[in-house]
Formats: structure tokens, sequence, C-alpha cells
């Protein structure tokens, strides 16, 4: 006898049939066939919510095959076995399908932005992100992931450009 589909079954089905940005976009339709990469179980006691998969990502279709799957497996000190262990861990990004080289148009665009105006090697500062604001083109900036001198410098941040994330804080798209 066959097991009824569960709630999740379902919602996932629906994730990798889905063509909305294709057929039916709100902006422009995707520049390539949609290619949802997500890893999800009922048994996984552990997420990693990520960003939106990558060019490899969408090549692979296996979330984390690139040199920041390399990083985060060391960083949680576990091998691939373990990584890619669907029943212990979900991969679920904010965005399920890679989309595409140009972000102008998007509804909202999410960036870290560590510093105020202190540049460092691998992370985003407020004054490169605020002289960059109009070759981004998204209708919305998140600002997120702010270290310590970034939020003294908060209320510098231009409101009519940018949101600052708070913990807990919910977005209307």
């Amino acid at each position: 006898m066959r097991a009824q589909p569960t709630e999740l079954d379902r919602l996932l089905c629906n994730i990798r049939a889905c063509r909305t940005c294709v057929e039916s976009p709100e902006g422009k339709p995707l520049p390539h066939e949609p290619r949802p990469v997500l890893r999800v179980s009922p048994t996984a006691r552990l997420a990693v919510c990520s960003q939106a998969p990558g060019t490899r990502v969408h090549a692979s279709g296996i979330p984390f095959t690139d040199s920041s799957g390399d990083r985060l497996r060391d960083w949680m000190g576990v091998g691939p076995r373990e990584f890619y262990d669907e029943s212990r861990l979900a991969i679920i990004p904010m965005g399920f399908c890679f989309p595409g080289q140009d972000a102008k148009g998007a509804d909202l665009l999410i960036s870290e932005c560590f510093q105020y105006d202190v540049t460092l090697p691998i992370h985003l500062d407020y004054k490169t992100i605020d002289a960059n604001y109009e070759r981004l083109g998204a209708k919305r900036v998140l600002l997120t992931h702010m270290g310590e001198e970034m939020l003294a410098h908060v209320e510098k941040v231009d409101a009519s450009r940018y949101i600052v994330a708070q913990d807990g804080m919910t977005l209307d798209l």
C-alpha cells in the first residue's frame, strides 16, 4: 500500500514544478529554464538557509557545489557525505532558482553591509553599496549582516533607498 503524500511532499512537488518566473513573471522572465535547487526532509534536524543558487549550482542541481560550499562545510566541520545527507541536513535557499546575472528590476536585493565606510576584502560596506545604487537596479535594497561599525552609523542610511534589516523583521513584497 502506497503512503499518502504529505503536505511537505506536495509543497516540494509544487516548488520543483514551478515555472512562474518563465511563463508569467512579474518582471522580466528568467533567461534560462527554472531549476529549483533545495534539499528538504522531515527528518532533517538542521537547516542551512542560504542565498539563491549561483551559476555552478544551477548547472549541477546540487546546492553549494562551489567554493562557498567548500568554505561552509569546512566551517561546519562536516564532509560532503554528512552535508548532503537530506535526512540530517536541509538546504533551503531564499530563492529556489538561479535568478540570472542581471538584478535590474528585482523586487528586492538583499545585501550584506558589514561596515559603514571601511572596505574589507570579503565584506561590503555602505559607502560602496550606495556608490553603486543606480547600477543595482532593484526596486528595494535590504541591508543585512551589519557589524558594530555599521550599526553605529545606521542613522546615516538613506531610508528612501534602503531598508535596514532587524531581528524578527517581515517584509511584504
